[in-house]
């Protein structure tokens, strides 16, 4: 049994599920992807609506957080 605290890594089938980060602010991504990765999650970040449907294209992720305070017209391109 985990211990008070103690965090399991979220996994889909055999490997873990992958989450995509998007922010205009590269520092909040980097400290966000940082504290995932010490969860055991793997982020990928992405400071751009650009940057995100290209990573998304690659290769999808099981979730995605976007930041919805991106200006109006960075934000109207995310969807």
């Amino acid at each position: 049994m985990p211990s008070p605290g103690a965090h399991e890594s979220v996994t889909t089938s055999d490997r873990p599920a992958r989450v995509l980060l998007v922010d205009n602010d590269r520092e909040a991504c980097l400290l966000l992807a940082s504290e995932a990765a010490s969860l055991g999650i793997p982020c990928e970040t992405a400071c751009s609506p650009r940057q995100a449907r290209e990573a998304c294209a690659k290769r999808p992720p099981a979730i995605v957080l976007l930041d919805l305070t991106l200006p109006p017209d960075e934000l109207s391109e995310a969807y």
